[in-house]
């Protein structure tokens, strides 16, 4: 078997499956035998009294939130421009067409909603 055939062989889906499962299954089995504990604390990270789930879980919906607040922001600040600031710099015209005001609207709405979201975060305390 030649090397062109060997390669082919690799890298066709089948070949490659031929040769990754065996190789995946021996380090799962070696690495869940000697370090189980460790990956299981890694996985599904170490057990927690409650109040101290109910603590991580604050946090995990705290930061969600704060994503999704800065999208928002982001995203809305980033249309306002678009809609508002490019056409009056470009053109030098002040006034607003109506698709230039409704897309401007629509970016204060998602500032707002971004505001609006910080205020269900949850105490950590």
């Amino acid at each position: 078997m030649g090397l062109e055939a060997i390669l082919l062989q690799a890298f066709d889906v089948k070949g490659l499956a031929f040769y990754l499962i065996p190789l995946v299954v021996g380090a799962a089995g070696y690495f869940s035998g000697r370090y189980s504990t460790r990956i299981s604390e890694w996985i599904k990270g170490p057990a927690l009294d409650e109040a101290e789930a109910k603590k991580l879980a604050a946090k995990r919906t705290n930061e969600h939130l704060k994503l999704f607040a800065s999208f928002c922001n982001t995203v809305g600040a980033a249309i306002i421009g678009a809609a508002l600031i490019v056409p009056y710099l470009t053109q030098h015209n002040t006034s607003l067409d109506a698709p230039a005001f409704v897309w401007g609207l629509f970016g204060a709405a998602l500032h707002i909603v971004g505001h609006g979201s910080l205020r269900f975060m949850r105490s950590e305390g």
